[in-house]
């Protein structure tokens, strides 16, 4: 998109439209319908982004029902059921009126989101790194000397991102600590006063183990 959109029209036009695929498409076609259809498709993408993190947010509840984190009547599946309704339910009003709050808002959300999970991929790849040379070469995924070096370049690599998702915030104001900082700091106090409240309950749903996600 990014190639298309710089080949069709000049530089100053991208620069200073408020869409620059849209404008693009226009201008460079001369047809408004093309413009219409570029949102169109950016439209759909957005829609099938957000259907992932429902998924995704909806199976991290039942997660989180499993730890004792929230009540079986927001996170436990059933039969019928892999998830509850309001886990379904919850993450798409706070998405929702998410959306409603405007630029600003909406922008800091979205850095303070890209610096957890930037921190969520390093982990997780560090972990793959120290892990695997305790699993079985039988149960490994991928073998050889380009597999055993993968887990390594993927950590090195997540923690550059990170290390400039944390740094960018700071290149954007010179009032202080950025909002982005705030809002992340802020939600790990409350989540480790909820984790100091509830570890015995945790770590009694650790001892019994996990019961698969259907």
């Amino acid at each position: 998109m990014i190639f298309a959109a710089a080949g069709i029209v000049e530089r100053d036009v991208l620069i200073n439209a408020s869409l620059p695929a849209e404008a693009a498409f226009r201008i460079g076609t001369g047809s408004q319908l093309l413009g219409k259809a570029v949102l169109l498709a950016a439209f759909v993408g957005l829609l099938t982004s957000w259907n992932a993190c429902l998924f995704a947010t909806a199976r991290v509840f039942t997660i989180l029902n499993q730890l004792g984190v929230v009540g079986d009547g927001i996170g436990k599946p059933t039969e019928n059921r892999p998830v509850t309704i309001w886990a379904v339910v919850i993450p798409s009003v706070l998405g929702l009126a998410g959306a409603f709050g405007g630029r600003e808002v909406f922008s800091a959300v979205l850095n303070a989101c890209a610096l957890s999970i930037g921190m969520l991929y390093f982990v997780t790849c560090l972990s793959l790194v120290v892990l695997r040379p305790s699993i079985s070469e039988n149960n490994r995924v991928g073998r050889g000397v380009v597999s055993a070096l993968f887990p390594y370049g993927a950590t090195i690599i997540t923690a550059i991102v990170t290390a400039y998702i944390v740094y960018e915030p700071l290149t954007w104001t010179d009032q202080g600590l950025p909002i982005e900082w705030a809002m992340f700091l802020g939600a790990i106090t409350v989540v480790t006063l909820y984790w100091l409240a509830k570890r015995h309950r945790w770590a009694e749903r650790a001892s019994e183990g996990f019961k698969g996600i259907p």
